[in-house]
């Protein structure tokens, strides 16, 4: 009968030991699928966005489904529209775009949801054939996003940054905003108005999808296609890298 040399012992009693403390150590997640016949709502579901208590809020063809983690419930709007975007305010405050409209939604005394909507805050301003697709709080105020047009509202009005045209997503990094036009330029928003970002030419012929933060004001984008890295410059140009 063979012997198992002492050092071997040893060995196999750290991993006994060790074993269970990396099992442990590794993130365990449980994931619920959800059906259409469990949320009783449109069979598309375009953003979401939750609350301070865990409650969930997604934008559906059917209009604002909320999951309470128990109860799902929909909330349409007047004009029965699509719900693509959604954004939860620290104030509760919901807010959704959908064609043609954008506002936001509160709690009554009763907890029951209520719609507000800012298009009437439009004044003069021709809001036709569009749906917002992005809502993005930055600094206190709201944008509202589509691809014609984008709206800044200050908690008392609404109103147009002027556009250089057609422009994609409305991304936020940092303590920055992002939007690109079609043709491929990058914008940063200061001042409620668009700045052309210095080199942001490479981008041209791309669809920025998303610009993440990185540590000493640098920058990843990434697009349809190509990644870039960014850094900013002392006179808050950009320096572009493609890889």
């Amino acid at each position: 009968m063979k012997t198992i040399h002492p050092h071997l012992l040893f060995y196999f009693f750290l991993l006994s030991l060790i074993i269970p403390v990396m099992a442990s150590s590794q993130p365990s997640y449980l994931v619920k699928h959800y059906t259409r016949q469990d949320y009783q709502a449109g069979s598309q579901n375009w953003s979401v966005d939750t609350d301070a208590e865990g409650n969930v809020y997604i934008g559906n063809n059917d209009g604002l489904l909320k999951f309470n983690r128990t109860h799902w419930s929909i909330h349409r709007n007047p004009e029965q529209t699509i719900v693509r975007s959604v954004y939860v305010a620290p104030d509760r405050r919901i807010y959704t775009g959908s064609f043609e409209e954008f506002g936001y939604w509160e709690y009554n005394a009763s907890e029951e949801l209520h719609y507000h909507s800012l298009k009437p805050l439009l004044k003069g301003i021709t809001f036709h054939n569009s749906e917002i697709w992005k809502i993005v709080e930055h600094n206190g105020k709201i944008y509202f996003q589509s691809f014609s047009s984008l709206f800044l509202y200050d908690g008392k009005t609404v109103n147009p940054i002027p556009l250089p045209g057609p422009i994609i997503f409305l991304l936020k990094a940092k303590n920055k905003l992002f939007v690109q036009s079609v043709p491929g330029q990058l914008y940063e928003i200061s001042d409620e108005k668009l700045k052309l970002v210095s080199g942001a030419e490479i981008l041209k012929g791309t669809e920025v999808k998303t610009i993440l933060p990185f540590p000493g004001e640098k920058y990843l984008i990434g697009t349809t296609g190509r990644t870039f890295s960014l850094r900013w410059k002392i006179c808050n140009s950009l320096e572009l890298r493609g890889q």
